[in-house]
This record gives C-alpha cells, structure tokens and sequence, in this order.
C-alpha cells in the first residue's frame, strides 16, 4: 500500500507541475500578445440588421481594430457591415484577399 501511496502522490507531483507550467505559458503568451479583446456581442434572436454600440469603449488608444464576425444565414445570402453608419474609408478581408471600402449597403 506504501508504494501505491508513493507512486500517487509522484503521479500528482507531475501532474501539478504540468498544468503550472501549462498555466504560465498561457499567461506569459496573452501578456506578450498586441491584441485586446474589447468585446464581444450576441443578437437577441434572428435579426436582418444588428446595431452594436462601441461608444464606451475610446477607440483612439488603438491603432486598428479587427473585427472577427461569427455570422450563420440560412441561404447563403450576402452580409454587408457598415462601421459608424459609414460604407466605404475602411477594408476588409474575404478568404484571404483585401479590399478597401467595398461595401455596398
């Protein structure tokens, strides 16, 4: 029972020093990193125009904002994004390849 005892608590001991490590990488990776979540935002129900409202948060300490979307439609229709009401002045990126102030609604 001793050494069933001893390999346990050496399993524990590895086990431990793993997820610290794991947990200091992590933490280590999220200081170095540029980026900064500064939000995220989900629609009440089924919506064909959603409006987010980004006024509490000063927008002028960052030097761009990239907007990751998660957008689902039911029949492949085109969806069109507008920033400040504005359709054209900033770029966006489709399946790799840019396009500056192609939006059309």
């Amino acid at each position: 029972m001793e050494e069933f005892n001893s390999d346990n608590e050496k399993i524990d001991t590895a086990l431990k020093a793993n997820a610290d490590a794991v947990a200091a990488e992590t933490a280590a990776w999220e200081a170095a990193s540029p980026l900064v979540k500064l939000m995220t935002a989900t629609p009440d129900a089924n919506t064909a125009t959603w409006q987010i409202d980004v006024s509490g948060i000063d927008l002028t300490q960052y030097a761009k904002l990239l907007i990751y979307p998660h957008l689902e439609t039911n029949n492949n229709q085109p969806i069109y994004m507008r920033v400040n009401g504005k359709r054209t002045g900033y770029s966006n990126n489709f399946n790799g390849s840019s396009a500056a102030g192609s939006q059309k609604n």
